[in-house]
């Protein structure tokens, strides 16, 4: 549709490959890398694959042991993911680990670097998880639709060549794999929420209306306007939930990202210090010491959320000059922070995908976790959906 001419299709299928084809909507989030997933022929529904953000480089040398304990069967792959590329004569040998596996060795989520850089092993890895898990052969095909914010939206091209020259001969898990990417689409986050928007009211509704789609993501915050069904403006600033996480962390002693993270997610609005969220959090175990330590818990907890909060909605203002008349918003983050949102936006219809949320827990498959994913899974859900459904016609037509 005209309102996603801001992404378009890079490579295409010129002929019907032979080889098993697997189509992968890849959402690579600073927070969890969520990817929805059909083997062609074999799923009749998406399949979920999450994991965690970290990717850490490391000399071969140094885990010479991972073949031997990676044998093990009761490992699942996305939890002992490791990727080795060709090096160039003479130069060592080296290994990317990614997710569960990297944060074992202490990995950091590296907020700092940009999304498509690391999107490389992390689809890589992902390519090879789905390869082991479905019991795929050495060689296959896939068929790729990612995200990104719309301020790296720009490296799209060199993602793809990047990744079309890993997928032809790289290891996972000591295992060599020869892909071919068949066709790669990379298009800005929100552009699923769109689509699936379209779906509910209709494209005529959607070429009548000025919509903007709030994104609020760990990294950063971004902000897509929609005029008529044509992108017309795409903002994204570094006030992420990882802002907010800090200024708790700065505040506050002997919290870690990891544990304080979904921690905020969970807690609400106005947490309280006797609360179940508040208590896991605590370090000290003198009863008199946790007390205090819970009330500056909250106390830093609510500071934190006024400033994140004020420096938003300042940054809405100057980025959104011109009322609209629906916002669509999406993004991990932006559930712990719905009430100021609505508040933010008092004359203006605010969605949030609560049906798309019922179809997303109806329609992936294989999705334990998938009451507490469900919100942050629906932007790639839209994605997908739309990808597969072109993805089916192409098959058809060359048949």
């Amino acid at each position: 549709m005209a309102g996603l001419s801001s992404s378009r299709s890079i490579g295409s299928r010129s002929s019907r490959s032979p080889l098993p084809l697997v189509l992968i909507g890849f959402d690579p989030g600073a927070s969890l890398t969520k990817v929805l997933y059909q083997v062609v022929g074999r799923h009749t529904v998406p399949q979920l694959l999450v994991m965690e953000p970290e990717v850490i480089e490391l000399p071969r040398s140094a885990i010479a042991t991972l073949k031997q304990a990676n044998s093990s069967t009761t490992v699942q792959p996305t939890d002992d993911a490791w990727v080795e590329l060709p090096q160039p004569e003479g130069s060592e040998s080296v290994v990317q680990l990614v997710g569960f596996l990297a944060r074992q060795f202490q990995a950091l989520p590296r907020l700092d670097r940009l999304k498509y850089e690391l999107a490389l092993y992390k689809l890589l890895a992902v390519v090879g998880a789905i390869a082991q898990q479905e019991r795929l052969p050495a060689k296959f095909a896939v068929a790729i639709t990612s995200l990104l914010p719309p301020n790296e939206i720009a490296n799209r091209d060199r993602l793809q060549q990047q990744l079309e020259a890993a997928l032809r001969r790289f290891q996972f898990r000591g295992v060599q794999y020869q892909v071919k990417l068949d066709r790669f689409e990379c298009r800005t986050e929100g552009s699923g929420l769109l689509l699936l928007r379209a779906q509910q009211q209709g494209l005529d509704w959607i070429q009548q209306q000025r919509i903007a789609i709030l994104m609020c993501g760990h990294r950063n915050t971004s902000l897509l306007v929609f005029e008529r069904g044509v992108y017309t403006q795409g903002e994204t600033t570094p006030l992420g939930f990882s802002q907010f996480v800090q200024r708790v962390m700065s505040a506050t002693a002997g919290q870690n990202t990891t544990q304080l993270t979904p921690a905020l997610a969970a807690a609400g609005a106005q947490p309280q210090p006797a609360s179940a969220t508040i208590r896991s959090l605590l370090k000290s175990y003198d009863p008199t010491n946790a007390k205090l330590e819970a009330q500056q818990l909250t106390s830093a907890i609510a500071a934190a959320r006024t400033a994140h909060i004020r420096q938003l909605c300042e940054w809405l203002h100057s980025v959104l000059r011109q009322p609209v008349d629906e916002v669509i918003v999406g993004g991990g983050a932006a559930l712990a922070f719905r009430s100021e949102i609505e508040a933010h936006f008092p004359a203006t219809p605010t969605e949030w995908g609560m049906e798309v949320q019922q179809s997303v827990q109806q329609q992936v498959g294989s999705a334990a976790e998938l009451d507490r994913l469900a919100f942050r899974l629906i932007d790639g859900f839209g994605l997908f959906q739309d990808f597969s459904a072109r993805s089916a016609i192409a098959l058809g037509k060359e048949n």
